[in-house]
């Protein structure tokens, strides 16, 4: 990993973190009805906003593990050719 992808990373990592401690923090408080996902979007109650953030987190996860993926099959194809 590269400094500068190690500092995305790290940011990434930190951010993640921070979201999750908002979250814990009011999700199980149940004077809330309704919460927003994000600006100009509409409210969802406690558990939509949990399957929300849940199916997001999912996605990049996705996005991280195939560019995982190409960057293993490049970095094999290079090695062969150095190999060869």
């Amino acid at each position: 990993m590269t400094r500068p992808e190690k500092f995305r990373f790290v940011v990434l990592c930190k951010r993640l973190l921070e979201a999750q401690k908002v979250i814990a923090k009011h999700i199980f408080n149940t004077t809330v009805d309704e919460i927003p996902y994000k600006k100009g979007s509409r409210n969802y109650s406690r558990l939509e906003h949990l399957q929300v953030v849940n199916s997001h987190i999912e996605k990049h996860l996705r996005d991280i593990t195939n560019k995982l993926k190409q960057e293993h099959v490049k970095t094999n194809k290079q090695k062969r050719l150095i190999d060869f």
